[in-house]
């Protein structure tokens, strides 16, 4: 498979034709000033393609230049990837989870506790987060708000990292390598249940899920995505798959989440966003 990706996604609508590593990726969409991920969750929030390979940089950094030390032995990084849990919003979900994964760590099973060396990211500290301090896991805290710089709430305990802080520190381009093993995007797509490769054999989607409505902004086709939240990983992987397909097929993503919005809200965030109305669930 090539690891070349060109003229993808220049123009609005334009079909990212490979999409192949996290570095590639980041660098087709770094220049995109059009929205490819608007949440809706506790709050509204927008992301462009520049916010957002923003956000998967530094991210990719810090998993590897940070988090690759053994918290027992304190031994120079070994790039070893570990597994991780992602305990916040939507869109948290997805700029985390696309480079954790792209960086080969891999998404803890609902009922797994944190071990030695892996990763949770929360919004809370909570009993949950303390006994995955205890375990020798990387404990990262975030606040819900997206504006925040910073952790804002009560001093963090030992052994809980500021996750803003640790994040911007890191260079806004990618400076570290995924291990061998770790999977392509359209690998983690296809992990996520979602395919990339636009053959027949891809499975349907809800055309009006993924289609322009005639008061769309111009820009690229908005994409619905109704995430219902009924379990401990909030179907995140399933909306991993849902917007990495969405965008490369050249489409912005739109999620909502099913536990705060009615199907009634849902209809009028369609509306206003510019996509028809339909369902698309994650």
């Amino acid at each position: 498979m090539s690891t070349a990706s060109h003229s993808a996604l220049t123009q609005h609508g334009t079909i990212l034709p490979n999409m192949t590593g996290l570095s590639d990726f980041i660098t087709e969409i770094t220049n995109r000033s059009f929205p490819l991920l608007t949440a809706y969750s506790a709050e509204r929030v927008e992301l462009n393609g520049t916010v957002l390979a923003r956000w998967f940089a530094k991210i990719a950094n810090l998993i590897v230049n940070e988090l690759g030390i053994d918290l027992f032995t304190h031994t120079e990084p070994t790039h070893t990837p570990a597994s991780f849990r992602i305990s916040h919003e939507l869109w948290t979900q997805v700029v985390w989870g696309i480079p954790l994964r792209a960086m080969g760590w891999t998404p803890l099973d609902d009922e797994a506790e944190p071990g030695p060396s892996d990763l949770l990211l929360t919004d809370r500290i909570d009993e949950a987060a303390l006994r995955a301090v205890n375990a020798g896991a990387w404990v990262l805290a975030q606040p819900r708000h997206y504006l925040s710089f910073s952790w804002t709430d009560s001093p963090l305990p030992a052994g809980v990292l500021d996750a803003l802080a640790e994040t911007m520190t890191q260079a806004d381009t990618v400076q570290v390598t995924p291990p061998p093993s770790a999977p392509t995007l359209e690998d983690i797509a296809r992990l996520c249940g979602a395919s990339m490769t636009g053959t027949s054999d891809s499975p349907p989607r809800s055309e009006a899920a993924d289609c322009a409505s005639t008061a769309a902004p111009i820009g690229p086709k908005r994409r619905l995505v109704i995430v219902k939240q009924d379990h401990a990983s909030f179907g995140a992987s399933s909306v991993i798959g849902e917007c990495l397909q969405a965008w490369r097929d050249g489409s912005s993503v739109v999620l909502v989440d099913s536990r705060i919005y009615t199907p009634q809200e849902v209809a009028q965030i369609a509306q206003s966003e510019g996509v028809f109305e339909g369902e698309s669930s994650a």
